[in-house]
């Protein structure tokens, strides 16, 4: 049984366990503080090697097994979320849990060497070496997964580029907590990207290709594949694929129109070509 330390961040308890030395934070804890409804789902967006399970004690005095993820993995989780606080509990971890951890000897601090000796300084040197560099992989993977970047599992082999359909598939996740009766239809998202300007819409050739504005803003860029028919050949397609900053224009607008029309059907679809 892993040491279990409890925290507490607005009212919501926050789990954390030193597992040979490292924290690792109780899954549930973080989504329920974080707005994400489905922990099991989070859990499979996440690198298979922040993620690992425990046993603990429930606040019934019963034993349980829960997902757990590491600090990296936390960081993960923190940038799925599209709740306001988000960055706000990132800042709570990183200046009060992890610091509280260590502090208490839990967390990567082993008995202190002698101090007298070069290899008791050598151990110090070598322990806090590792302890930086643990904080700079975390820094960096955070700084790597900050906003749209944040979810992984939905970008594609494609440069790192995101497909519609997945923004689709994330924002009626999203919407379900919001919008109970908003009904989130791919067709409905592809008209959206075609209301914003990104890609085409229309009975022509190019339907569904990103437009000349997306390219040229850096919203979207054409990938091309080779779909081979039985008789036609090898036919060529162009498919969409949204940068960030599209993504981001993207989902912007399917929240502004939710928010206000409680539908994200559009009554006349829009023609960019």
């Amino acid at each position: 049984m892993a040491d279990l330390i409890p925290f507490t961040y607005d009212d919501h308890p926050v789990r954390v366990l030193t597992i040979d030395g490292e924290p690792w934070f109780v899954l549930t804890d973080l989504c329920k503080v974080l707005g994400i409804s489905n922990a099991r789902d989070t859990a499979s967006r996440l690198d298979p090697d922040g993620v690992g399970t425990a046993d603990i004690i429930d606040s019934m005095g019963r034993p349980q097994q829960v997902n757990v993820v590491n600090e990296a993995g936390m960081y993960e989780v923190v940038f799925l979320s599209r709740k306001p606080g988000a960055k706000t509990f990132k800042r709570w971890v990183t200046g009060t849990v992890l610091p509280q951890i260590r502090k208490t000897g839990s967390y990567g601090t082993p008995a202190l060497p002698d101090l007298t000796s070069l290899e008791g300084i050598s151990a110090i040197l070598d322990a806090g070496k590792a302890a930086l560099n643990r904080a700079q992989e975390a820094e960096r993977r955070a700084l790597a997964l900050e906003g749209p970047a944040a979810e992984r599992d939905l970008y594609r082999s494609s440069a790192g580029l995101q497909l519609i359909g997945d923004v689709a598939n994330r924002f009626k996740t999203y919407a379900a907590d919001r919008w109970p009766d908003l009904k989130v239809k791919h067709q409905d998202v592809w008209d959206h990207a075609g209301r914003l300007g990104i890609v085409i819409r229309g009975n022509t050739v190019r339907h569904n290709q990103p437009t000349a504005q997306a390219i040229e803003n850096g919203w979207a860029k054409p990938a091309e594949t080779l779909v081979e028919t039985k008789n036609h050949g090898t036919r060529r397609e162009v498919h969409t694929r949204l940068t960030v900053k599209g993504e981001t224009r993207l989902w912007d607008g399917l929240v502004s129109y939710a928010a206000e029309h409680n539908t994200l059907t559009i009554t006349k679809e829009p023609a960019h070509v």
